[in-house]
């Protein structure tokens, strides 16, 4: 529907008599506002009542102007904020150029273009907009009552001009229809309405559709009874659409339909309120002044009235609509064509920013919200019934899903284990091709399963199973150094203080805290725990502390001395063998041993490796005794030392230097195997199970489709610290991230050990 040509009115009074409005307020508005052609309206109001403050006020006011119509290919909110900081340079000059307070000025700019009214505001002045009988303000009308209270805000104040250096003018816009009406009005103005019964919101909604000379003459009255002096007011209205309007939409024929059924106004308004009825005779035309025609009595559009059934009857007499409700509060997304504007477009822009809300809100009809419905249930319909164009053609994924089959029967008839797993590779790219054709998930993750399977069989993959989340780690434990030992009596984990898990009940215990006194010496930070059957012992690296049983009821301690006056000893990893204490520190490339004797109160380190044998000690990880001692290197090597001496290495079968990471290494004295833990950059993981020389390797893995329950938990092996063995009831844990984890395993019984017992 095209918007009419406005109609703009103005009055003003100065001194209690009749002035030219145009010292407050400037309206340009030439015809209907089009893209090509633009309205504006500006209003200007100094703090102080002063010929300074005034004179500035115009220079406000033609400066703006000028801009506007300057910029008028600019888009309509950049334009305004690009004026307004002109003016406000201008202020902000003047105020440094003259000697006093500065003067400080509101503005209130609107850009009329197409339908659309973007308005721009710097207090003090006032902005009224009644749209679809709701009266919208800026600032509210109950802020010039004393009960009114400021609401936070949620960008920077609006300031008058002059106060600052920089300027954030509030920013709204407005989709416009005919029968829409703005009022600009200066503070008194305002003050006068807010205070009056003409400033109540029943009594301005009064305004929508109404002839604009009547609403002047309302405000010019209710001015003049409170007793302002100084007072402006300009009125812009868009006259309503006569019946013999061209007809463009679905309104505008419910809207002829009516005109023809006026019999039916009874009934049609014991189910909606009626509008207030205008009456007033139409002045007389004056020179050189604009008036508006007596505008036709407004109809109720269709859109309008299935709104009004949905919102049901009013609740306050007078047939007026029903008070607003507090979400339809000037500015709210989804209530009204208005909303604030919280960006500036790019210079050149489009206005592809404008709301494209309905007038009021029509989506929320039961008849549009019914028509919707059978609309998705027949699109529904239409899918279901065409599904089998969607679905894959099983004759192209078939053939590839048997080609894989067929690779796997295949490897049933082949030895060779590097055959074997050439003829896997390939069914695993067969698989591949045929998920991306199509091939059903199902088909695709059994044969998926089949391939790991065998891959596991040729590589001496034992799958693990019955892996639990045990239970969170305390903070401190979650740092990366965490140190854990088994014994018969619990889990033990050191790192800060000592702890003793019970894997059965999930409880954790505090076994020794940093800042107790053992014997004289405050227990520090501890990094390293072990036990040898005879003592428990725990080190900060300037002592031992060890107990002659897990429970840990008498702690006996012993200073650790230092070499040439270096300091504590570090956090390293510390073993026990023979009521001796065994620390690697890679830094020095040795390993100390350290006598516990509890008589002593001080105990020296005696070089354990000999000098030819340290070489390759600066990368060292983690060891391991047994009466030697297993040093893991970084490089996947495990070095086998007795007695100081260097009696063999090999390498970890499987390990690959650039993406994994040895992290520990566990000793299985029931069975003869070293457990060697191993994780890659992806967070995965494995442990690696090998005879002492090295051979007969098995690797440990997660079960096939392991899936971690909870977003937040880390998987077995993120973040793993170390591992414990319990080969008595084949039980691993890892400490990983943030918790432990407990599996079962299996593993061949090696032909110099005992075998570990089936997993329960």
């Amino acid at each position: 529907m095209a918007l009419p040509q406005p109609i703009a009115v103005a009055a003003a009074v100065a001194g209690g008599e009749p002035t030219d409005v145009r010292e407050w307020i400037a309206v340009d508005i030439v015809g209907a506002p089009s893209v090509h052609r633009r309205g504006l309206a500006v209003l200007v109001e100094p703090l102080s009542d002063d010929g300074r403050s005034r004179e500035l006020a115009q220079q406000v006011r033609d400066v703006v102007l000028g801009q506007l119509r300057l910029h008028a290919r600019q888009a309509p909110d950049a334009a305004l904020v690009h004026a307004f900081g002109i003016a406000n340079a201008l202020v902000c000059d003047d105020g440094r150029s003259t000697i006093g307070p500065p003067a400080l000025i509101g503005l209130t700019a609107i850009i009329f273009e197409d339908s659309v009214a973007t308005i721009g505001h710097l207090p003090p002045g006032q902005l009224i907009l009644v749209q679809d009988h709701l009266v919208y303000s800026v600032p509210d009308l109950d802020s010039h009552l004393p009960r009114w209270a400021n609401a936070d805000a949620d960008g920077p104040p609006a300031e008058p001009l002059g106060f600052s250096s920089w300027v954030a003018p509030v920013l709204v816009q407005t989709e416009l229809l005919p029968g829409d009406t703005l009022l600009l009005c200066n503070t008194a103005t305002a003050s006068a309405l807010a205070h009056g019964d003409t400033g109540q919101p029943l009594e301005l909604r009064r305004y929508f559709a109404r002839d604009p000379e009547d609403v002047l003459d309302d405000v010019r009255t209710a001015a003049l009874d409170a007793g302002e002096r100084f007072a402006a007011v300009a009125v812009i209205s868009f006259p309503p659409n006569p019946v013999a309007s061209e007809i463009e939409t679905l309104a505008d024929v419910g809207r002829s339909a009516r005109e023809q059924l006026r019999h039916m106004r009874a009934a049609v308004r014991a189910i909606t309120p009626t509008l207030p009825q205008r009456q007033s005779v139409p002045a007389p035309v004056e020179e050189e002044e604009i008036t508006a025609p007596a505008p036709a009595v407004p109809r109720i559009s269709l859109q309008k009235r299935l709104i009004r059934i949905t919102e049901g009857r009013p609740t306050e007499g007078g047939g007026t609509w029903q008070p607003r409700r507090p979400e339809a509060q000037f500015g709210a997304p989804g209530t009204h064509g208005v909303r604030r504007h919280r960006r500036i477009t790019s210079m050149g822009d489009t206005s592809a920013w404008r709301s494209g809300l309905p007038r009021a809100p029509l989506i929320s009809s039961p008849i549009f919200i019914g028509i919707m419905m059978v609309a998705v249930f027949l699109i529904g319909m239409l899918i279901w019934s065409q599904r089998d164009i969607f679905l894959p053609d099983e004759s192209v994924y078939a053939p590839v899903l048997a080609q894989v089959d067929q690779r796997l029967h295949v490897t049933e008839t082949q030895d060779d284990p590097a055959a074997i797993l050439t003829e896997l590779d390939a069914a695993q790219s067969d698989l591949e091709r045929a998920d991306r054709l199509g091939a059903p998930d199902s088909e695709v993750h059994d044969r998926q399963n089949a391939i790991t399977a065998k891959r596991d069989e040729v590589l001496g993959v034992y799958r693990l199973s019955g892996v639990r989340r045990i239970g969170s780690l305390p903070d401190e434990l979650s740092n990366g150094r965490t140190s854990a030992y088994w014994t018969a009596g619990g889990i033990f984990l050191a790192n800060g203080n000592l702890y003793r898990l019970n894997p059965e009940t999930a409880q954790m215990q505090m076994m020794l805290e940093q800042g107790r006194e053992i014997e004289g010496i405050r227990v520090g930070n501890l990094f390293g725990v072990s036990y040898d059957g005879t003592y428990l012992v725990v080190t900060d690296g300037r002592a031992a502390f060890f107990a002659s049983s897990t429970d840990g009821a008498v702690w006996q301690s012993m200073t650790l001395d230092t070499i040439n006056s270096q300091g504590p000893w570090t956090a390293s990893p510390i073993d026990t063998f023979g009521e001796s204490m065994y620390m690697l520190v890679n830094t020095y490339r040795n390993i100390y041993e350290f006598t516990l004797d509890p008589n002593q109160q001080t105990v020296g380190p005696s070089d354990w490796v000999s000098v030819g044998d340290r070489i390759n000690l600066n990368i060292a990880v983690d060891m391991a005794i047994d009466g030697n001692i297993y040093v893991l290197l970084e490089d996947g090597q495990v070095v086998t030392l007795r007695g100081g001496l260097e009696t063999g290495r090999f390498d970890l079968p499987g390990f690959d230097y650039e993406s994994d990471t040895p992290v520990a290494i566990v000793n299985g004295a029931a069975t003869g195997y070293l457990y060697v833990a191993v994780v890659d950059a992806e967070g995965n993981g494995r442990v690696i199970a090998i005879d002492k020389q090295g051979e007969n390797a098995v690797i440990l893995m997660l079960p096939i489709d392991f899936m971690v329950d909870g977003a937040d938990n880390l998987a077995p092996f993120a973040g793993l610290q170390d591992i414990v063995v319990d080969e008595d009831t084949g039980r691993l844990y890892l400490i990983n991230g943030d918790a432990v984890w407990s599996a079962n395993y299996t593993l061949p019984a090696l032909g110099n050990g005992d075998a570990t017992p089936e997993a329960e």
